[in-house]
């Protein structure tokens, strides 16, 4: 069922696409998004693992997931 409400989105993207997932999330866990990110197209993609990170990695982790942000998609938001 969470890959077919991913696919549902659709493959391609005309956007660079982020994902950042805790590898310890029980809500969602990571491994269908990682599946689903090697399917996607898009000019840019990343996938990012936070080592022990759960559901709420913005909350519980605010300057590692800040510093993903920073590092990762700030350049792209600069074009």
């Amino acid at each position: 069922m969470f890959r077919s409400g991913m696919a549902a989105m659709g493959f391609d993207f005309a956007i660079p696409m982020f994902f950042i997932e805790g590898d310890a999330d029980r809500v969602t866990p990571g491994e269908p998004a990682e599946q689903y990110f090697n399917e996607i197209t898009a000019p840019h993609k990343e996938f990012v693992w936070i080592r022990g990170g759960d559901h709420f990695i913005p909350f519980d982790r605010p300057d590692e997931f800040l510093a993903e942000l920073v590092a990762r998609v700030m350049p792209f938001a600069r074009d």
